[in-house]
């Protein structure tokens, strides 16, 4: 092999490890909407169609809320199969806002979101928002 075409090889190979270590990365979640009673009560995601795998080996997971019907704010956090918690609560999920927090979740297992209303809440009112077990940012 000549010098070039090991050259060419190499700056292939460069190429490709990059591409795949920013494909590496954590994803956000479709946009999801949830009706969540009031009262401190909560709704778990479906495990069918709303789980994601953690892809990373991050402390961090995101959620990030689109639009509330309530006045007052829903938190949400990262459950397990179990239904225990694998991450804080993100409080307060203001439309338009992303809000980062500690996780335990394992790379390579499914998680779901876990949304709760206010103790001030009354009736049911919805969230849509999207999540992620990882730091999508």
């Amino acid at each position: 092999m000549n010098k070039k075409a090991i050259i060419g090889i190499g700056t292939c190979l460069l190429t490709l490890g990059a591409a795949s270590m920013v494909s590496a990365g954590g994803s956000w979640s479709e946009s999801l909407t949830f009706d969540v009673k009031g009262v401190n009560s909560s709704t778990v995601g479906n495990w069918d169609t709303q789980s994601k795998n953690k892809v990373t080996d991050d402390a961090q997971a995101s959620f990030h809320s689109i639009a509330r019907s309530s006045w007052s704010g829903m938190d949400g956090r990262v459950v397990n199969s179990d239904g225990v918690s694998r991450s804080s609560w993100a409080r307060n999920l203001d439309p338009g806002i992303t809000v980062d927090v500690d996780t335990t979740a394992s790379n390579g297992y499914a998680y779901v979101p876990e949304i709760s209303s206010d103790i001030t809440q009354i009736g049911t009112d919805s969230i849509s928002f999207k999540w992620s077990p990882d730091n999508p940012d």
